[in-house]
């Protein structure tokens, strides 16, 4: 996307929770949340952009508590795909199955 300023609303203070977001929209520097009750104009977008940091802080339990689980879902995932493999014996099936987990995406990034 080429936009110039990127600003991601439906963000709220009242819910502790927060989606993970990857950490390249910090890199970006023209990524701005907002949250509730917040005003943003074009000439403080590039002021709130800055907050990602900031949020990241106050938000980091929640964040830890958020990769924590979508790391052991994962590898509950990945040890039931084994279990699978494992039943299906030393087969060309295996081998096929093995290569996709492979490929499979990895634990996404659960930052802010």
């Amino acid at each position: 996307m080429a936009a110039k300023n990127v600003v991601l609303t439906h963000f709220s203070a009242k819910y502790a929770k927060v989606p993970p977001l990857p950490d390249y929209i910090e890199k970006a520097g023209n990524v701005t949340i907002a949250m509730d009750n917040m005003v943003v104009t074009p000439s403080t977008l590039q002021l709130t952009a800055k907050l990602i940091p900031v949020l990241r802080e106050v938000f980091f339990k929640e964040i830890s508590e958020i990769t924590q689980r979508s790391i052991k879902r994962h590898m509950q995932e990945e040890a039931l795909a084994r279990t699978f493999v494992d039943t299906l014996g030393g087969t060309v099936q295996k081998k096929k199955l093995l290569e996709k987990l492979a490929l499979s995406d990895p634990v996404p990034s659960a930052n802010l």
